[in-house]
């Protein structure tokens, strides 16, 4: 399939080329969201490169809401 040009090519000049395909993917991902998911699910991946059942590590901060809470509340 041919790309279509999402910008001529003077706005994308001062990017390179990694920063131009990242903002065509994001253009994409928001003008197709569903194309753009079923890729992803078709390949077993996620778009951040883990594969599709691979998990990461998360970070809670515990009790952080309830003191904005507290400080919303007086």
């Amino acid at each position: 399939m041919p790309e279509t040009p999402i910008a001529p090519r003077s706005v994308l000049a001062h990017l390179s080329q990694v920063e131009q395909d990242a903002l065509k993917a994001a253009v994409f991902q928001r003008l197709h969201p569903r194309v753009y998911l079923e890729r992803y699910i078709d390949e077993d991946i996620r778009p951040d490169g883990r594969a599709f059942w691979e998990f990461r590590d998360v970070d809670v901060n515990v009790g952080e809401l309830s003191k904005k809470l507290r400080a919303y509340n007086s």
